[in-house]
């Protein structure tokens, strides 16, 4: 199916939605997006190297090594 008909089909359906359908339309895409972040996160290995490196600078007491997640956030453009 075209996707540009697909969500326009999809808008007009919301747009006759009960609210009760509507909460639940919106926890499954706020699903969605968190699924799609998570999956981009585990396959970006550079990341998953800051992390543990970070991770053992903290336990190890390196302070000045630690990198916080934000920054890593940002590093990474996620």
């Amino acid at each position: 199916m075209n996707p540009k008909v697909l969500k326009e089909e999809l808008i007009q359906e919301i747009r006759v939605m009960p609210v009760k359908d509507l909460k639940t339309v919106a926890d499954f895409v706020d699903f969605i997006r968190e699924k799609e972040l998570e999956e981009e996160i585990l396959n970006n290995k550079g990341l998953i190297r800051s992390v543990k490196k970070s991770q053992k600078a903290w336990k190890s007491g390196k302070i000045s090594e630690f990198v916080a997640w934000e920054e890593l956030k940002k590093k990474y453009k996620i």
